[in-house]
């Protein structure tokens, strides 16, 4: 029997419906080298906050904002340095200045972060050109990502992104849908 010819809409839809009744594929769990291009089986969700503390996002000088009180350039707030911290430091508690670097854990009791162009720069002691809010330039726990926030959702085709992110939160691995086995079967001269 002769079929009519359909418009490419119809054709688009019974395609697609033919596929959704096609079983699921199966999956496989796949390294992380192994795993950029390929499409999730599954969420990826973070295992740890991300960061996993309280962290500068600049060089500058952590404080108590209470402590920059009244600062400005003609009347400047001078403190005493008293550490000097680095990314992956742990700090000891502070009631000064302590001189931050970028990705550094905050010191317990500071609260905000001056960026260095608005102060001396000061090994020994510093001299603050500015008042800070409280929270002001900190990057909380688990503001990057959260523990169990989703990383790529089922179905989503994983990208280098992807893959450093899930390297960073400790996965090894992914499960992945095994790629389709797809064969193409041309009949007539009419393609």
């Amino acid at each position: 029997m002769k079929q009519p010819f359909c418009t490419p809409a119809q054709a688009l839809r019974r395609v697609l419906d033919a596929a959704a009744a096609l079983p699921v594929p199966a999956t496989e769990r796949v390294p992380l080298d192994d795993a950029c291009g390929r499409i999730a089986a599954r969420d990826l969700c973070a295992r740890m906050d991300q960061p996993p503390f309280d962290r500068s996002p600049l060089d500058g000088y952590a404080l108590h904002s209470a402590d920059t009180a009244g600062a400005g350039e003609e009347t400047p707030v001078t403190l005493p340095v008293v550490m000097k911290l680095y990314a992956g430091d742990a700090p000891a508690a502070a009631r000064c200045a302590a001189r931050i670097m970028t990705g550094a854990p905050l010191p317990p009791g500071a609260d905000c972060v001056l960026m260095q162009e608005l102060t001396d720069s000061g090994e020994e002691q510093v001299c603050i050109y500015a008042r800070l809010q409280p929270n002001a330039n900190v990057v909380f726990r688990g503001e990057d990502i959260a523990a169990g926030a989703p990383i790529a959702a089922a179905g989503t085709v994983l990208t280098p992104a992807h893959i450093g992110v899930l390297a960073g939160q400790g996965i090894p691995d992914a499960e992945v849908f095994r790629p389709l086995t797809v064969g193409v079967l041309a009949t007539g001269s009419e393609l």
